[in-house]
């Protein structure tokens, strides 16, 4: 069978085009559109993994006093610590949470009619507080992850955050 007839019938399947319109709109509602914040916060998720990944090869490191952070990876995935089940597990824990957190408040933000107020529309509040608590929560995880990974001099940031998230949380 040719690969290219196949990938053709299907790209002119006009059922196949109606199925993923439908999706790509029931998405677009319940997420909004996708913009710099929702993708800043896509970011921040995979700059917190791999920040994960370098606190635990750094433990797995001194743990078994190996000589390099890429030594302790190694050692962390093939004995298990680091295993694509339990980063999966994670990372689809949070992608859900997340998920449902944002289309939560996209939903709650077009059910609030616009208000403008010195010249902002309020009733986009929602939606932007989950954006900055969420990414607050990514960045100082990220900040903790480097901590574990010997960057001792982010400490005073690592509380400067807190207290600031703390504040947005009111």
């Amino acid at each position: 069978m040719d690969f290219n007839k196949i990938v053709e019938s299907v790209t002119n399947s006009w059922q196949l085009k109606t199925v993923v319109s439908f999706f790509v709109t029931c998405l677009s509602f319940l997420f909004g559109e996708v913009q710099a914040p929702l993708l800043a916060l896509c970011l921040l998720i995979i700059v917190d993994t791999v920040t994960k990944w370098g606190a635990v090869s750094k433990a797995k490191s001194e743990e078994k006093k190996l000589g390099s952070i890429r030594e302790g990876f190694y050692s962390a995935w093939h004995d298990g610590t680091l295993n694509s089940k339990t980063m999966r597990q994670k990372f689809f824990k949070k992608a859900f949470s997340y998920a449902v957190l944002i289309m939560s408040f996209n939903l709650a933000m077009k059910c609030i009619p616009p208000v403008v107020l010195f010249g902002s529309d309020w009733s986009k509040f929602p939606l932007g507080f989950i954006y900055s608590f969420l990414s607050m929560t990514e960045v100082m995880s990220i900040v903790e992850n480097l901590i574990e990974m010997g960057m001792d001099a982010l400490r005073p940031l690592s509380v400067f955050l807190s207290k600031k998230r703390n504040e947005l949380k009111g």
